[in-house]
């Protein structure tokens, strides 16, 4: 990804605006309307973009380096970081760190440090490193040992509302290059753009979520009903067979003889040409088997029998 890392100074809208233009030529007046007509509609089309971004299909990942790249449009970002202030609020979270001095900045508990003097004030901080030092010392903030300290530091607070629920910032390594007011201007509209995106894609993830939770839940209850709907069937099933059957043997009892006879006859009267027929069986001097041998061998046999009849149908 390729940041623009512009050092020469820009002429910035603040700057424009405090000149005194009765001391202008027209040339040089229409020259400056022209410079400040650009630097507008350039601030308009990167917070243009970065509204865009709220709703783009991409990764977080790609929108953290996509608002990287346009906030370099606009000021020196080569050292540029988005921290965002847990749900719980005491862990500071750093998804997007590009640095030339550190490689990575793992989230970290909140102290007091130049992110946290941010977000406890609500409001931009720049400042240089003997600025910086005079704050520690003054016991504003504690200067935490990450890495070389920055020559010049810029970080603004994402406001959603009431909330701040993190900060935007840029830092240099180098003399030639010190913010100053202008590029805190520039990066306070941006950062307020920054804020509003990352809210509507918190909105859109927590909504996201809801429904796929929603959707499991209806999946998990579907399948809970299914389940119920066979378990219910699977009981009337059986309780149909047992009222229609001999419990014993398992043939149909005379319930169930008598309702197939009545269906029969009532095809009969429709189809007069159709036949049918009955087969009636009988065990003989079975009283003689129960007793004689018992109870428990006159049920064998008839379950014996039950079997073979089965086999023979």
């Amino acid at each position: 990804m390729a940041i623009e890392d512009d050092d020469k100074p820009r002429k910035k809208i603040s700057h424009e605006i405090g000149q005194d233009l009765s001391l202008l030529s027209v040339e040089e007046l229409t020259e400056r309307i022209a410079l400040l007509t650009a630097e507008i509609e350039r601030l308009q089309a990167a917070l243009f973009q970065i509204a865009q971004l709220a709703t783009a299909d991409i990764s977080q990942g790609e929108f953290y380096e996509r608002v990287h790249a346009v906030v370099g449009q606009l000021i020196n970002a080569r050292n540029f970081f988005i921290a965002l202030v847990s749900e719980t609020r005491d862990t500071l979270e750093f998804p997007y760190f590009v640095d030339a001095q550190l490689r990575s900045h793992p989230a970290r508990p909140l102290a007091r440090g130049l992110s946290e003097y941010v977000l406890r004030l609500g409001r931009p901080l720049m400042g240089t490193t003997v600025q910086i030092q005079a704050l520690a010392a003054q016991g504003e903030l504690d200067l935490l040992d990450k890495g070389p300290p920055a020559v010049c530091w810029l970080g603004v607070p994402l406001i959603v509302g009431d909330e701040v629920i993190g900060l935007v910032a840029v830092q240099s390594y180098t003399a030639s290059v010190v913010y100053g007011p202008a590029d805190q201007e520039l990066l306070s509209f941006v950062g307020s753009q920054i804020a509003n995106s990352l809210s509507r894609r918190r909105a859109a993830q927590i909504q996201q979520r809801a429904f796929a939770q929603l959707e499991q839940r209806v999946q998990e209850r579907t399948q809970e009903l299914r389940r119920e709907i066979g378990e219910r069937e699977r009981i009337q099933e059986q309780l149909k067979h047992q009222v229609m059957h001999d419990a014993l043997t398992g043939l149909p009892n005379r319930g169930y003889l008598r309702e197939r006879l009545e269906r029969v006859l009532g095809l009969l009267r429709r189809e007069p040409h159709r036949h049918a027929a009955l087969l009636y069986l009988d065990v003989d001097r079975f009283k003689v088997i129960n007793d004689s041998l018992g109870h428990l061998a006159g049920d064998a046999m008839l379950k014996e029998v039950a079997a073979r009849l089965q086999a023979c149908v």
